[in-house]
Order: structure tokens, then C-alpha cells, then sequence
């Protein structure tokens, strides 16, 4: 029975331990050599002794497109073999003699790297078929081939087929040199072209250049299985119908744009870095008020451009009164033509002294790109008239007789009893029975227990009202989510974000539902918080926002920021 045993333990440790009978080597291939522009070639990585981790991020001259892992076990002659092979899509991004470099491959902590590729890109072949004749095609398209910084562009890929398609696999260009935001969802439509009617799948992207210089936004890719139908003759007259998915890999034609610098600016109202189209409203809540009373100025602006860049305007205020400025309210939507809505900034103003005082119109400048030109957004002059508080005290003023007056004495007279009358009899110096001590005590414990009590009773009722703990609980359920590893990017770094700023407003005691980079490093100065410290939160916030905001693929830098994260949050919630 052992003898019988022996083989089968011996197959089980192979399998459980594939990579001990075979050295660790890694090969790298391609299905070809030589490649028109426009189209793709396939790059195999295989893992002979072990799984590993591939970085492709060195491949600078292709868009890669992973096209998943196989796994393959192999047990002959009493030698186990472990391959693993993973498979991209490569789309050239120019012509010429282009390199896939040596890449690094890390397996159980040793690396291991490829062998060098050279490819030959040439000029596309024989023209494509119009696009009335194909059965599915791409593209992508710009909504301006020049921009100014800062100066909205919308991005758009369609998707046209006459086909079913399953498998869909899209990659988005990375927008280097753009911040970018997808516009809602995905839209359908029908379209006829040349009298063949195509089902038109849409995405938009809002992007604002950061640099001026001519950009190129690189190929968008969608890979896909066009379904096929099989159509076999058996038994003479009998038909077995089947299907299949036949892979195709799609790319759009890269945009260039022609991103212009602003004009140099010379007005005398401070420029507020706003580009696009914008107005102004401002108001005051009252004219005239009284010494320690309030008047709340608001300022909005609207408009289409970049209006979440909008910051407070500056203005002056004369030294008589105190200034206390609201946090600025928000109302940004993003539609088929970019980011559009409203920020409103209230400021308080309390005088501390009467008289009539006169605010100066308060002047915004952006640029326009409808005119090209400077714009300067001005206020009405503001007239505040301050009186004196009516809430003033009375003061009793009580002064000495004058010299030489004499007061008026008289005699000492009874009026009355005490509340508590004096004991006058003698059965008052009888003694009384005295009061147990047990009672003594509790007589004495009672107020404490009392006062214990309705403390406790209201630290439970008010518990969950503390922003401290629900900061807390808002930040740890926030990073669990973030952790999970099935979850998107965009989620990922949302729930990043979410728990970051939790865990801010619950060191520093407030709730919010954002804050920025900077507010974050002033609140946990203010409470005390390490400067170093403070300073690598406030990165790590900017870092996720950057991130989050300009759709950049974090690969493998998300790990890591995770980790960092989650420390930086533990050192908070300590």
C-alpha cells in the first residue's frame, strides 16, 4: 500500500512545486518582424519554471494592449513543466526601425530579462476599403486643432459596426499633456453612410492642456470579436448551425494639437488664470447695519472654461471692519461642450466702528476665447452706512456725600424674625438622634452618582454626532474599499481620496466632504501636526487628485500608493 503511495506523493509535491525541476527563463517573440503603420503585431512573453510579473511600461515605441495570461502544466518522463505566457497586442506609433527593449521579468523576487526585438514599421499597404464598405471601423476626432492653455477641447471616439461584437475591450489614449475627464456614458445611435446603416457607439473626453507646444494624443485601441456564423452541411439535408468569435484589433488615427500660450497680459485687474467665457454678479446683503452686526457679500461667477481653476477675488476692505470669508460654493456640470456652472464667495463683514464707508468695485480678469482677448468682469461700487449699537448698558453712578453733611441716625429697632428664626428655648440644647453613617454617605454620594449618570447618558446619545468619529468610520470603511483588489482605477483612487481626507477632518476635528492639498496642510498645522509629516500628506493628497483627475494609469505605482497611504492614515486616526 505504501509502495502505492510513494508515486502519487511524489506527483503531488512536483505540482505543488512546479518550478523546482526546471531553471526560470523567459523568452520574448513576435508573430512578425515587418508591419504596416496602422496595423498590430502580437508580443508573447513565456515563463518557463514560474509565474512572474512583466513590465511592459519600457515599451515606449508601441501601444501595448494586454491580451491576457495562459498557464500551461506539463508532467513527462518524471519532469515537471511549468509555462506561463502572456500575450499583448502592439500597435506601432510611427514608422521606422523601432526596438521592443529587453524587459525586466520578476519571479519569486529574482529578475530575469527578455531578449531585445527589432521591428520594421513601413507606410500603410494597399488603401483600406472606403468606409462605406466595411463591416466595423473606428475613429477619433478633436474638436479644435489649435487651443490655448487651459482652453477646453473635446475628444471624441465613435465606434461603427453592421456586425454583432462581444468581448470589448477598450483603451483609451493616456492624454499625456491634458487633464481629462470622461462626458457621462456612453451614447448609442444609428447612422446611415452610403446607404448602409451602422450602429454608432460615441465617448467624449473634456481635456484642458497644461503646456503649450504641439501635442499629439496617440491612437485610442479597441480590440473585439466580430461573431460569425457557421454554417455546416450534415446528413444530406440537415444544417448545424454555430458561431464564432473571429478577434479584431482596432486603432484610431492619432490627433495632433497645436496648444498656444496665453498673451502676455498687461491690465491693472489681477488676471484669475479663467479661460473660456465668464460673468459676474455680485451682491451685498444690507446697506446699513449697526457696530458688531454682520453684512454678507457674495460674489458668482459663471461661465463655460476651466471654472473649477475660479478662486476667490481679491478686494479691499477698509480697517474698520473684521472679515471672515465662507468657504466657496460650487455648482460644475460637464455636457457635450466641457465644464460649465457657478462659484459662489461669500465674505462677512462685521464693523467694529460707526461711519460711512464706501467698498471699491471688485475686478476679475480672464481670457476670452471666443475674442482672443482679456476681459475684465467689474462690480457696482458698495456703500455701507454703520451707527452706533443701540444695545448699550446704563451705568448706576453713585458718588460720596459732600463734606460737612451729616446722616441721619436713629435708634435700633425690631422688625422681625429671621427665615431661620434663632433657637431661644432650652429644650433646643436637647440632644437629637444622629443620622446613620450609611445614609451620611449616600446622602453624600448622590449628587456625584447624579452628575455621573447624566454624563454618561449624554455621551451615548451624542456619541455618533461627534465629527471625530465619523471622520473615523467614514475614513477606515473608505480605505477597505480601496484595498479591494477587483476594483477599477477610478473607484480605487476615489475611495483613496475619500479616505485620506476622512482621516484629516477627523484628526482635525471638522466635516467635510473635500479638501484640497493646501487646506489639508493648514488644518494639521493648526492642531499641531508634525511638519514633516504634514508636508507628505499633503502630497500624497495631491498625488491621488492628480492622479484621479488627469486618468493617468497609475500600473504599478498603485501598490505602493496604497501602502503609503494606509500609513499616513494610521498615523492620523492614532
Amino acid at each position: 500500500m505504501r509502495r502505492a503511495l510513494l508515486p502519487i506523493l511524489i506527483l503531488l509535491q512536483l505540482l505543488a512545486f512546479p518550478g523546482a525541476g526546471a531553471a526560470q527563463t523567459v523568452t520574448a517573440d513576435v508573430d512578425t518582424a515587418t508591419v504596416a503603420l496602422g496595423h498590430s503585431l502580437t508580443l508573447t512573453v513565456t515563463v518557463e519554471g514560474g509565474s512572474g510579473e512583466v513590465n511592459h511600461g519600457l515599451i515606449t515605441d508601441f501601444k501595448v494592449i494586454s491580451r491576457g495570461t495562459s498557464t500551461n502544466y506539463q508532467y513527462i518522463n518524471g519532469q515537471s513543466r511549468h509555462t506561463v505566457t502572456y500575450t499583448y497586442t502592439l500597435i506601432p506609433l510611427k514608422k521606422g526601425r523601432l526596438t521592443i527593449p529587453s524587459l525586466p521579468v520578476e519571479i519569486r523576487g529574482k529578475k530575469v530579462r527578455t531578449n531585445e526585438i527589432h521591428i520594421t514599421v513601413t507606410d500603410p499597404g494597399q488603401a483600406e476599403a472606403p468606409r462605406a464598405e466595411q463591416e466595423i471601423f473606428v475613429e477619433a476626432g478633436i474638436s479644435k486643432q489649435s487651443a490655448y492653455v487651459g482652453e477646453q477641447l473635446i475628444y471624441t471616439f465613435r465606434l461603427y459596426r453592421t456586425v454583432n461584437i462581444n468581448n470589448i475591450r477598450f483603451q483609451r489614449p493616456d492624454f499625456k499633456g491634458f487633464t481629462a475627464e470622461q462626458i457621462g456614458e456612453e451614447g448609442s445611435s444609428q447612422r446611415v453612410i452610403s446607404g448602409r446603416r451602422f450602429h454608432v457607439t460615441e465617448l467624449s473626453y473634456v481635456l484642458l492642456p497644461l503646456e503649450p507646444g504641439p501635442i499629439t494624443i496617440e491612437p485610442a485601441a479597441l480590440q473585439c470579436d466580430v461573431i460569425r456564423q457557421d454554417r455546416r452541411r450534415t446528413l444530406g439535408f440537415f444544417f448545424d448551425n454555430s458561431f464564432r468569435g473571429e478577434s479584431q484589433v482596432l486603432q484610431t488615427q492619432p490627433q495632433t494639437v497645436e496648444v498656444l500660450p496665453l498673451p502676455s497680459y498687461n491690465g491693472d485687474a489681477p488676471f484669475s488664470g479663467l479661460v473660456g467665457r465668464f460673468s459676474m454678479s455680485a451682491e451685498m446683503e444690507k446697506s446699513t447695519l449697526e457696530t458688531g452686526g454682520s453684512a454678507t457679500l457674495s460674489l458668482t461667477i459663471n461661465g463655460n472654461g476651466n471654472i473649477m481653476d475660479a478662486g476667490a477675488p481679491e478686494f479691499h476692505v477698509p480697517d474698520s471692519f473684521k472679515v471672515y470669508k465662507d468657504a466657496a460654493e460650487e455648482e460644475i456640470a460637464l455636457d457635450r461642450e466641457g465644464y460649465f456652472g457657478k462659484k459662489t464667495f461669500r465674505t462677512a463683514l462685521v464693523p467694529v466702528e460707526p461711519g460711512e464707508y464706501r467698498i471699491d468695485p471688485i475686478r476679475v480678469s480672464y481670457f476670452d476665447t471666443r475674442s482672443q482677448t482679456y476681459q475684465t468682469l467689474s462690480s457696482q461700487t458698495f456703500s455701507l452706512s454703520v451707527s452706533p449699537s443701540a444695545q448699550t448698558e446704563t451705568l448706576a453712578v453713585y458718588s460720596a456725600s459732600e463734606p460737612g453733611t451729616g446722616t441721619d441716625r436713629k435708634a435700633v429697632a425690631f422688625t422681625g424674625r429671621d427665615i431661620l428664626p434663632l433657637k431661644e428655648d432650652l429644650d433646643a440644647l436637647e440632644p437629637k438622634r444622629p443620622l446613620p453613617m450609611h445614609h451620611f454617605a449616600l446622602f453624600l454620594l448622590c449628587p456625584a452618582l447624579l452628575f455621573a449618570g447624566a454624563w454618561t447618558y449624554g455621551r451615548i446619545r451624542h456619541k455618533s454626532d461627534e465629527p471625530a468619529i465619523l471622520m473615523t468610520k467614514k475614513s477606515r470603511k473608505a480605505l477597505q474599499e480601496a484595498g479591494k483588489a477587483d476594483l477599477s482605477q477610478e473607484n480605487f483612487l476615489a475611495n483613496l481620496h475619500r479616505a485620506l481626507t476622512a482621516a484629516i477632518c477627523a484628526r482635525t476635528r471638522i466635516c467635510r466632504e473635500a479638501i484640497t492639498a493646501d487646506e489639508a496642510g493648514d488644518l494639521l498645522q493648526e492642531t499641531g501636526y508634525p511638519e514633516p509629516e504634514t508636508r507628505k500628506i499633503a502630497q500624497t493628497l495631491a498625488r491621488i487628485e492628480s492622479a484621479r483627475f488627469s486618468g493617468q494609469d497609475l500600473d504599478e505605482a498603485r501598490k505602493s500608493l496604497l501602502s503609503e497611504t494606509r500609513e499616513e492614515i494610521k498615523g492620523l486616526l492614532r
